[in-house]
């Protein structure tokens, strides 16, 4: 999926946490031009990327090196747990409102995370469409619709605010 986006000139936008954010990072590092890099970016909800999990913390610096664009966050380590939920929803917000972002692509495995409910309904707040692998978010806003469709051949489900048409897809 990252590499169709990035044949589009797609800029990716992660949160640079494990799993499907680590996935897409390792994806982007492999494939993307410096152009496509210029237009990505990672929000973290750490002040340092040497507070993030040591196997993500290598390809931060790289994705930083190359030219993409790292928004540190304000949890320090060992902040106390509300504070880190609130810079982890800061992070969604800043990852979901940015001018240049057009889609959320978010995938839900067994227990969709909390974190991952809040950025999906976020995006949908601005009018964004989401694109959700491997289930359904647990609570969609009213005049949203659902639509079975495929992101770079990968089959899954388009949320769409209303009147909203994604300008890719397949």
């Amino acid at each position: 999926m990252v590499s169709c986006l990035i044949s589009r000139w797609y800029g990716i936008g992660s949160g640079g946490a494990l799993g499907a954010d680590q996935c897409a990072l390792v994806a982007l590092l492999a494939v993307a031009t410096p152009t496509v890099l210029a237009q990505s970016r990672l929000c973290l909800a750490w002040v340092c990327a040497a507070s993030l999990p040591a196997s993500v913390q290598g390809s931060v610096v790289r994705f930083a090196a190359l030219g993409g664009q790292v928004i540190p966050g304000w949890a320090a380590p060992g902040a106390p747990y509300r504070l880190v939920v609130q810079a982890l929803q800061a992070r969604s917000r800043l990852l979901v409102g940015h001018q240049h972002c057009r889609a959320a692509v978010a995938f839900f495995g067994p227990g969709r995370g909390r974190g991952t409910s809040y950025t999906v309904l976020q995006a949908l707040s601005r009018h964004r469409p989401v694109f959700a692998v491997g289930g359904l978010p647990p609570y969609l806003p009213a005049g949203v619709r659902s639509v079975a469709g495929t992101l770079g051949g990968v089959a899954g489900v388009w949320f769409l605010p209303v009147g909203y048409r994604p300008d890719f897809g397949g």
